[in-house]
């Protein structure tokens, strides 16, 4: 098999698979959308008991890294999304933040450690400048009324190389 954006980007998502949270750990993260097709918007699993759904979105088109001389490396700046239900919480807001924050730690260090890459299959070399955000997403239910739903975002950019 190639390895090249395909499998660099599969390896990405199984590392995201592989995390077992320490809040809820039977509520693993669940990825919406991997590239495999036909997802609903991560917005809509705001309304009800969603735990770490996720999403995850290349801002760019991979950017070549020429710095050594070698054209086959890219760059690719990387979104992902984890949208923590209200339900889930019982509309607690500050137990669904804290187990955002808690969930953050471990997402960092799954995607900064070097032993989840496999760079001979996927060409996946390293995951760099990771950074999260918290932000609420106001949702309404079907009385009206508004509940918050707690969506943490990671950036980062993925180095990998094309055979």
């Amino acid at each position: 098999m190639a390895i090249g954006i395909y499998t660099a980007f599969a390896q990405i998502v199984e590392i995201v698979r592989g995390i077992t949270p320490r809040t809820s750990p039977d509520a693993p993260f669940v990825l919406e959308a991997d590239g495999g097709g036909n997802v609903s918007p991560l917005e809509d699993y705001a309304h009800g008991g969603a735990l770490r759904r996720c999403d995850i979105d290349l801002a760019d088109g991979g950017v070549a890294n020429n710095d050594s001389g070698i054209r086959t490396r890219r760059m690719v700046a990387t979104t992902l999304r984890v949208i923590y239900g209200f339900e889930a919480f019982a509309g607690d807001e500050v137990a669904a933040k804290l187990c955002a924050l808690d969930d953050a730690d471990l997402v960092e260090q799954a995607l900064a450690d070097p032993r989840n890459y496999d760079g001979a299959n996927t060409g996946l070399e390293t995951i760099m400048g990771i950074e999260s955000s918290m932000s609420d997403v106001q949702v309404e239910d079907d009385t009206s009324i508004r509940m918050t739903s707690t969506l943490m975002t990671y950036t980062f950019t993925f180095l990998y190389r094309r055979s």
